[in-house]
């Protein structure tokens, strides 16, 4: 669904802003965007270049899209205050402007969660490994080196507690512990998978089953980049949709719609209260 609808939001998102109902000429819009698009469409080819995996034309397409949505938005803020300078712009962010920045704002999101979306979708890492204390197990240039697991006992549940030091290069990122915990009441064995977020990727540890006979485990080791982003995205929307909803033109719109509509209903009672005119009798 993804990908059979955004291609076609992405650009309407980036021809909107610019385009004003009936008055303007298709001729138009392609000078003001032309280079927009071109260089959205370069970096998308681009990547099929640099890219080494199976669907490399839905990251390009992906990343190309993002690029139109933030460039085309340049071009938009730029055609606004060109002839009006910084101090217009910032006068429209603290009054009758704010619709427009939180239009803005959200379609920006709309690129931040393209961006995410295309990443995780495309190069996320899942590998299932059996790991003994001491194992290391290197992913995308982080390695995990499993120290062992230890028993402990929570408020409801017994668990066991894998730790792992993750490394990259000589320098210790993080320390994961997962736990798989059986609930005591219904006996319910449940994974906690440990997690490391950063702005540009994931890391995810969830453990397994130990394996019969040995002292090492079933593992589930995740990278994911990205993920962050799909969150960062819908965030920024909604603040660009909280910040249209602060225009005060809005709040005007609504006064004068409320004012109007009691007006009506003053003009509707005084109809319904007047006496009806009295009715004469004819007799033949």
């Amino acid at each position: 669904m993804f990908l059979g609808l955004m291609p076609f939001l992405a650009l309407a998102l980036g021809i909107g802003p610019l385009s004003r109902w009936k008055r303007n000429e298709p001729s138009e819009l392609i000078r003001k965007l032309w280079w927009a698009g071109a260089l959205s469409l370069a970096v998308g080819i681009a990547t099929l270049f640099v890219t080494d995996i199976a669907d490399a034309w839905k990251v390009g397409l992906g990343l190309g899209l993002a690029l139109w949505i933030l460039l085309s938005h340049g071009i938009n803020i730029t055609e606004r205050y060109k002839h009006r300078g910084f101090a217009a712009a910032l006068s429209d962010l603290g009054g009758k402007g704010r619709s427009y920045y939180g239009m803005w704002l959200a379609h920006v999101g709309v690129a931040i969660t393209v961006v995410g979306i295309t990443m995780v979708a495309n190069y996320d890492i899942e590998q299932d490994v059996r790991m003994s204390p001491g194992d290391r197990y290197e992913m995308e240039g982080y390695v995990f080196q499993f120290d062992g697991v230890t028993r402990l006992r929570g408020p409801n549940y017994v668990a066991d507690r894998g730790k792992f030091h993750v490394y990259q290069g000589d320098k210790l990122i993080t320390v994961l512990e997962p736990e798989k915990r059986t609930y005591t009441v219904q006996t319910m064995p449940m994974t906690e998978a440990a997690v490391d977020t950063g702005l540009f990727r994931d890391l995810y540890v969830a453990m397994g089953d130990p394996v019969p006979g040995t002292d090492g485990w079933a593992m589930r080791v995740y990278y994911k980049p990205f993920v962050l982003w799909i969150w960062l995205g819908p965030l920024v929307m909604a603040i660009g949709g909280l910040l249209a909803l602060l225009d005060p033109r809005y709040r005007k719109l609504a006064k004068r719609a409320s004012t109007a509509l009691q007006e009506e209903n003053l003009v509707a009672e005084s109809v319904t209260a007047r006496p009806a005119p009295a009715m004469s009798r004819s007799t033949s």
